[in-house]
C-alpha cells in the first residue's frame, strides 16, 4: 500500500507542477518579449520563459512586430522649403522595438502596455519627431531638389528619425518618400509672411517658365522653318542631283551608243575593206591565173607551132632528101639512059 500512496502522490504533485507552470510561467515567442518586475529585478526575456508569480511579479509583454507609421503634410500644414515655397510630402517608416534587452527595456518603460496593442502609441510619441525631421529635411532644399534627389532627402529625414526612434528603443527599419508635390495655393494664408514669399517665387518661377516656354516654342519654330528650309534645299538639292544624275546617266548611254555605233561602223567598214581586199585579191589572183593560163596557152601553142615548123621543117628537109635522092635516081636513070643510049648508037656504028 505504501508503495500506491508513493505513486499516488508523486501523480499529484506532477499534476500540481503542470498546472503550477501553466498558470505561471509565462513564454516568449518570435513577435513577443517578455519584462518582468518586481522580486528578483528586472528580467528581460527575448527567448525561452520565466515565472512570474501573482504580488511579488508583474509581467509585461512587448510586441516585436513591426510598426508602419505614415506621415502626410499637405494643405495648410505642407513644410515649407528653402526657396519659399510649400510641398506636399507623404512619407512611410516602419519600426520596430529594437532586438536587444536594453532596447526591450527601454520601449517597455517609454510606452507601457500601449506598445503591446497596436502602434497607434508609437504614432502618438514620433509624430511630431518625424514632422520635424521632415520639416527639418525640407528647409535645406528647394521643392525641386526633393524631387530630383528623393534619395537624399529621404536619408536624412531617416537619419533624425533613428535618433528619435533610439530614445524610445525603437530602431528605423524603412523610410519611403511615397509622395511630393506643390501644394495648392488656394489652401494657403495669404496674410502669410512665408506663403506671401513663396507666392511671388512661385510668380517669379510661372513667369520665367512661361517665358522659358515662349522662347522654347519660339525657338521651336524657327527650327522647324529652318528645319523645313533645309529640308526643301535638301529636297532642291537632290532633285538636281537626280536630274544631273539622270542627264549624266543619258550622256553616258548616248556615248556608250555613239561608241557601238562607231565600232560597229569601223567593224563595217573593216568587213567591207577586208571584203573588197579579198575581192581585189581575187581578181588579182584570177588575173594572174589568167595571165598564167594565157601565158602557158602563148607558150603551148609556142611549142605547138615550133614542133609544126620543125616537122615541116622536118618533112621540107626528108622531101628535100627524097627529092634530092630522086634526082640522083633520075641522073642515075639519066645516066643509064645515057650510057644505054650510047651503047646503043656503038651497036648501030658497029653494025
Amino acid at each position: 500500500m505504501v508503495w500506491l500512496y508513493t505513486v499516488a502522490g508523486f501523480l499529484v504533485a506532477m499534476a500540481c507542477g503542470i498546472w503550477f507552470l501553466q498558470r505561471y510561467y509565462a513564454k516568449a515567442t518570435l513577435e513577443t518579449a517578455l519584462v518582468r518586475t518586481g522580486f528578483g529585478g528586472r528580467k528581460v526575456v527575448l527567448d525561452g520563459g520565466c515565472l512570474a508569480l501573482p504580488i511579488v511579479h508583474r509581467l509585461q509583454r512587448v510586441s516585436m512586430a513591426a510598426i508602419s507609421i505614415s506621415v502626410t503634410q499637405s494643405g495648410s500644414e505642407a513644410v515649407l522649403c528653402r526657396d519659399q515655397l510649400r510641398a506636399d510630402v507623404g512619407m512611410e517608416f516602419e519600426l520596430r522595438v529594437e532586438p536587444s534587452r536594453d532596447g526591450v527595456s527601454t520601449a517597455a518603460q517609454a510606452l507601457g502596455n500601449r506598445i503591446s496593442r497596436n502602434g497607434g502609441a508609437v504614432h502618438e510619441l514620433l509624430k511630431g519627431a518625424l514632422v520635424n525631421a521632415i520639416q527639418n529635411a525640407a528647409a535645406q532644399r528647394t521643392m525641386e531638389d526633393i524631387h530630383l534627389n528623393r534619395s537624399a532627402f529621404t536619408q536624412d529625414v531617416a537619419t533624425e528619425a533613428r535618433q528619435q526612434a533610439a530614445k524610445l528603443g525603437l530602431s528605423l527599419v524603412a523610410a519611403a518618400l511615397v509622395s511630393v508635390d506643390q501644394t495648392n495655393l488656394a489652401q494657403l494664408d495669404e496674410s502669410n509672411a512665408f506663403n506671401a514669399q513663396g507666392r511671388r517665387r512661385l510668380a517669379e518661377l510661372v513667369a520665367a517658365q512661361r517665358k522659358a516656354r515662349v522662347e522654347i516654342e519660339s525657338s521651336t519654330e524657327i527650327a522647324v522653318r529652318e528645319s523645313r528650309l533645309a529640308q526643301h534645299q535638301r529636297e532642291v538639292e537632290l532633285k538636281r542631283a537626280e536630274r544631273e544624275a539622270e542627264i549624266s546617266q543619258q550622256e553616258h548611254l548616248d556615248k556608250l551608243e555613239a561608241d557601238a555605233r562607231s565600232r560597229s561602223e569601223q567593224a563595217r567598214a573593216a568587213a567591207m575593206l577586208a571584203s573588197e581586199t579579198a575581192r581585189i585579191d581575187g581578181e588579182q589572183k584570177a588575173k594572174a591565173a589568167q595571165v598564167a593560163s594565157d601565158e602557158e596557152l602563148r607558150k603551148a601553142e609556142m611549142r605547138a607551132l615550133l614542133a609544126l615548123e620543125e616537122a615541116k621543117l622536118t618533112n621540107e628537109i626528108e622531101l628535100s632528101r627524097k627529092r634530092a635522092e630522086e634526082s640522083v635516081a633520075r641522073a642515075a636513070e639519066e645516066e643509064a639512059r645515057t650510057q644505054l643510049v650510047s651503047c646503043h648508037r656503038g651497036f648501030d656504028s658497029l653494025a
